[in-house]
């Protein structure tokens, strides 16, 4: 076991080091597996720094505490905030580095199940503060699913984005080279993409499904599509109470679109 863990992580710094860049790992005391900080100190990792946190048994708080004056503080999950203003501790988000560290924010607090979240001080509109906790834990069996959002795997993620945003309609949530990851929305519709796993075998996409989006107008996509996109079959009533038409997206994956037919039609 112990084995596989230190392949891992010789696959992981394998690739930093075919880019040329620095690595580096947050680990506390609840990282496993227990022995991280010694397989990546025999790498030739150091510790670099010892960061101030706080830990807190969540399930044994008394109290709630408000907020003193004019201060709010708020879950943040729209990250462009740092856009107009600057990060309470990044400042301006004005070099690589920070948009990478913002970026990397932006990631983790997407992920699911979720255990990372950042929280900001707000005052007149303003983030006056920040801080990122880190949920160590499981709710158990009385946790719910939220949503389930696609991961669709590229080798080409610039392209995936920009078919879905001009093609579709879509808007760019976050595009990180750095992480090989990219995310775009249309009203209640997610879809994420990333590079395959470098261990991987990946030629193109295996994916024997497809994605099913419910619309308002189906016919009003279907001339908007019809002409632009590789289709796999044409607008059409069906037996099951669907019109819908299905094309391909830039990298052949299906995708449907459907509209229920009303009754009285």
């Amino acid at each position: 076991m112990e084995a596989e863990r230190g392949a891992r992580l010789d696959r992981i710094l394998r690739r930093y080091r075919a880019t040329k860049r620095g690595v580096g790992f947050w680990i506390s005391p609840f990282s496993t597996p227990a022995e991280l900080t010694r397989l990546l100190a025999s790498r030739g990792l150091r510790c670099r720094k010892h960061f101030p946190a706080m830990f807190c048994d969540l399930n044994k708080l008394s109290r709630a505490v408000k907020p003193a004056g004019d201060i709010a503080i708020s879950v943040l999950d729209d990250h462009a905030i740092f856009e107009k203003h600057p990060h309470p501790y990044f400042g301006n988000i004005c070099t690589k580095l920070r948009r990478f560290e913002l970026d990397r924010l932006a990631y983790l607090s997407q992920q699911h199940p979720r255990r990372v979240w950042d929280f900001v001080a707000g005052r007149k509109g303003k983030p006056v503060g920040a801080c990122t906790m880190f949920m160590h834990g499981s709710k158990g069996s009385n946790m719910k699913l939220q949503k389930l959002t696609p991961m669709l795997w590229t080798k080409d993620l610039k392209g995936s984005v920009e078919f879905y945003t001009t093609l579709l309609g879509f808007q760019c949530q976050a595009l990180s080279e750095e992480w090989g990851w990219a995310s775009v929305n249309r009203d209640s519709v997610k879809v994420m993409f990333a590079l395959p796993n470098e261990h991987e075998s990946f030629d193109k996409p295996t994916f024997t499904g497809s994605l099913y989006l419910n619309c308002d107008d189906v016919d009003a996509m279907w001339q908007q599509l019809r002409d632009k996109a590789k289709i796999c079959y044409p607008i059409e009533n069906f037996e099951y109470g669907m019109r819908e038409f299905a094309i391909y997206d830039n990298n052949g994956y299906l995708l449907q679109f459907g509209q229920e037919i009303p009754e009285n039609s």
